[in-house]
């Protein structure tokens, strides 16, 4: 019972950071994309990306920092510290907003994925502490439905009140209740005062990477970066795209986002019951194909004219993404070592990171060449099958 308790409270610790860092980033989104503003001339779908990419950086830059610092010292100490510098930050997020000023948003959104790139090698690592190895797929299962509730609500948060007051208050509001969780959290303090932290980003990023030369955590690791790489887009260009077949986009990306919600909640179950065990892991290739081929419809503008066929489309491709991903996120971390869980998934961040960079990259260039973003879902049903 003490143990469900210990994860249920780090897991309220991890949703209230997950739903502020998305009512900002799809607030900040949805402002870019129906906004009154001129900013250098930039198509809209491009300063979109810019955005992603402003998030998605700092996993690059700061992962292997967050990595050491996790296996150096206790893990909730190090979540209460970040929680702390959270709620600091979130009272310049507030006044960029209230300012509706660019520069220092892009600058916050920035910082915000710092944070979540310090965050993230802790958030997975600490599981096997806090539930065991024997619940590591039920525990990674809740740690997704739970980042993907905060996902969905902080995107619909930030679509409904992105022009709103309301927004400064819920970002308030949900960083302080964030960090007062985080002081109930109690577990193991398993630490490795051997670690000695190395402040060159460059050069511990290329040693951490090292550790995806292991060919078994390669293939988990790009499996899973190649999972983000395609959620990334959906997830921020689903205001473009319906914005283009739809003529009340602004509400109709509510009930897309909460359709995607519902299938990431199911797939989550599905892949606790499917996968125990280790069992049909041998079956995830099929996964991919199946979303290949979705993906390839989702490219086709015709079948938009048919909402209930987009509905369902999107409630399985966000279903069998969440399916195949939390197994990998459990091998990762069952064949790391106690004193190393932290710095591998800190590879993997980095790795997910490059490819969510890539995939804002692709993005941009496909508005480059003037392509639309429906051009870019069948290119990825395509690498998808690749892959």
């Amino acid at each position: 019972m003490e143990t469900h308790k210990k994860l249920f409270l780090f897991l309220l610790t991890i949703f209230f950071g997950a739903i502020n860092d998305n009512i900002l980033r799809l607030g900040f989104i949805m402002f870019l994309t129906f906004g009154e503003y001129s900013f250098y001339n930039l198509e809209r779908g491009i300063l979109v990306s810019i955005a992603g990419i402003s998030f998605i950086l700092p996993f690059l830059l700061f992962s292997s920092l967050g990595g050491q610092i996790a296996d150096r010292y206790e893990k909730i100490k190090v979540i209460r510290s970040l929680k702390i510098f959270e709620f600091v930050l979130i009272f310049f997020i507030v006044y960029s907003l209230y300012n509706k000023d660019l520069y220092l948003m892009f600058s916050c959104l920035f910082l915000m994925g710092m944070q979540s790139s310090l965050l993230s090698p802790v958030k997975f690592s600490i599981l096997k502490e806090l539930h065991g190895e024997e619940n590591l797929l039920a525990s990674n299962s809740l740690v997704e439905i739970y980042t993907f509730i905060a996902i969905i609500l902080g995107t619909i948060g930030g679509t409904i009140f992105f022009d709103k007051g309301t927004i400064y208050f819920l970002l308030l509001i949900f960083s302080f209740t964030g960090l007062l969780m985080s002081f109930y959290i109690n577990g193991p303090g398993f630490k490795n005062k051997k670690e000695t932290i190395n402040f060159n980003f460059f050069a511990s990023t290329i040693k951490i990477l090292n550790y995806s030369k292991d060919e078994y955590l390669r293939k988990n690791i790009l499996f899973i970066s190649w999972f983000w790489f395609i959620g990334s887009i959906l997830i921020s260009q689903l205001p473009v795209i319906l914005e283009s077949n739809y003529s009340d986009a602004q509400h109709m990306t509510l009930y897309f986002y909460l359709i995607i919600l519902f299938g990431v909640i199911s797939g989550a179950k599905f892949s606790v019951f499917y996968f125990r065990e280790n069992k049909n892991q041998e079956n995830i290739y099929k996964f991919f194909i199946l979303n290949s081929f979705l993906l390839l419809i989702l490219g086709f503008n015709e079948f938009y004219n048919f909402i209930y066929l987009v509905c369902t489309l999107l409630f399985m491709v966000s279903f069998i993404s969440i399916s195949y991903v939390i197994p990998l996120y459990v091998n990762i971390q069952k064949y790391s070592l106690n004193k190393d869980r932290s710095k591998v998934i800190a590879c993997n961040n980095i790795w997910n990171a490059i490819f969510m960079i890539i995939s804002g990259i692709f993005i941009v260039l496909v508005y480059l060449f003037e392509l639309s973003i429906h051009d870019a879902l069948k290119y990825l049903s395509i690498l998808n099958i690749i892959l």
